[in-house]
């Protein structure tokens, strides 16, 4: 009978440990120190009291907020396809990272509500997001889309896709998250 209570102890004291061990966080300040760069976080700015609360999205590699967003017939002298507007559409990029960023045009595709996905146009000026750019730790930078839509189309969602190289494994062009926002139209 002693020997079956020092069993059924020594039994519980091992269940207690492995559940204690089992509790941990998902890793201790080693594993996190090996994570990539790209994974430590700034926290956000925050608006002036006297301005509207802006809806930032934030990614592993940094956050975004869409700015005005409006249908157009023309943009600096080009029109769009016939039987299509152009969407105009603000968006803001801070790196949020102690690394540099690379960006790219079409970092920001849009969906159409027939799940169409579209490119923003070529950059023909200064304000037009250009094909590449890169954006140093902290810094921020605002650039106009333009996209060419139905006419009949007024519900659009941005589209970004996460996609790095992991340092930890040496796999390259691993997906990550996928944020699709609503765009609201002014």
């Amino acid at each position: 009978m002693n020997k079956n209570k020092l069993v059924a102890i020594l039994c519980a004291a091992f269940l207690f440990v492995g559940t204690m061990t089992a509790c941990q966080a998902p890793w201790d300040q080693q594993e996190a120190s090996s994570l990539p760069a790209a994974v430590s976080a700034v926290p956000t700015a925050t608006p002036a009291p006297t301005e509207e609360p802006v809806a930032s999205t934030k990614t592993q590699f940094f956050d975004f907020v869409m700015g005005k967003a409006q249908l157009v017939d023309e943009y600096g002298g080009k029109t769009p396809t016939q039987g299509g507007k152009f969407l105009k559409l603000e968006i803001t990029v801070t790196n949020i990272t102690s690394t540099v960023v690379p960006m790219y045009d079409t970092d920001f595709q849009l969906v159409t509500s027939n799940n169409t996905v579209i490119l923003p146009q070529e950059t023909f000026n200064d304000e037009m997001v250009p094909m590449e750019y890169e954006l140093k730790e902290g810094e921020s930078a605002t650039y106009t889309y333009l996209y060419d839509v139905p006419a009949e189309e007024t519900e659009f969602k941005v589209l970004y896709q996460e996609e790095y190289d992991d340092p930890a494994t040496g796999e390259s062009r691993v997906q990550g998250e996928t944020y699709q926002v609503p765009v609201e139209l002014s």
